[in-house]
């Protein structure tokens, strides 16, 4: 069975059991060394000093986000040499640069990610803190008729009045609540921040490999707003070109 068959039939079977929706998945092509794992495929490149392999970390990735691989580089030479994000680029088959993300760049996102969530979270806080003191309020209106009657005829009118009350304990619950919302959203901030630092720890930085070693992390690609036929990922490894050339697919079930 061939590379891009096999990716049809795993993506068919995902479909049929998920319903309507559009998935973009990642194929090697025909001409590369590939193998599979629970699906996965391997890219494999030998060299003469060098090896490096390449596997999606994902199936499946939306048109314009961004695109996860392990990668693993063997030292198949005599002597050290130096592998780092700098040595990664891809392009689209048409010559467009595909942005490749570093660590100290993923950070920085991270990093402000974390500053608007919580500048949203405190004036969220604020607003239902607000609120919450508001709570206690209710106001009730009383309305009415006078009549009266003498030896000089008879009088109507009507009369009203407003009172407001405060309810403590309907208070204190309104802003216990509005606590626990606000310790919430910074818990959600920080797991969103942790997982995302755990995932940016794993990607590829400046390594030394020593000979017969083989040093593995992930790189992380922008996918293009619109798919093209086909991208290229490339590997210096001590001046040797690994190229690893994918295609994209897309399924859709109406």
């Amino acid at each position: 069975m061939s590379n891009r068959i096999l990716a049809l039939s795993i993506a068919a079977v995902l479909l049929t059991l998920s319903g309507c929706a559009t998935y973009t998945t990642v194929v090697p092509e025909s001409n590369l060394e590939v193998s599979y794992d629970q699906g996965t495929s391997i890219v494999t490149s030998p060299h003469e000093s060098s090896t490096v392999f390449l596997a999606p970390s994902r199936q499946f990735f939306e048109k314009g986000g961004r695109i996860s691989f392990h990668v693993g580089v063997r030292n198949d030479s005599l002597e050290p040499i130096e592998i780092s994000m700098e040595h990664v680029s891809a392009k689209t088959g048409d010559d467009f640069t595909l942005a490749v993300h570093s660590y100290e760049s993923r950070i920085k996102e991270i990093q402000r990610a974390e500053m608007w969530a919580a500048i949203a979270a405190g004036l969220e806080a604020a607003s239902e803190g607000y609120a919450a003191g508001q709570a206690g309020y209710s106001t009730s209106t009383t309305t009415g008729t006078v009549n009266s009657y003498g030896s000089y005829g008879s009088t109507y009118g009507t009369y009203g009045g407003t009172t407001t009350t405060y309810d403590y304990g309907k208070a204190a619950a309104a802003r216990a609540q509005a606590n626990a919302n606000s310790r919430q959203r910074v818990n959600d901030i920080m797991n969103m921040t942790n997982s995302a630092t755990a995932e940016a720890e794993l990607l590829l930085r400046r390594t030394t490999v020593d000979p017969g070693q083989t040093h593995t992390a992930t790189i992380l690609v922008d996918a293009p707003d619109q798919m093209p036929s086909d991208f290229v990922i490339s590997v210096n490894v001590a001046g040797e070109i690994h190229v690893f050339e994918f295609g994209y697919e897309q399924y859709q079930l109406e």
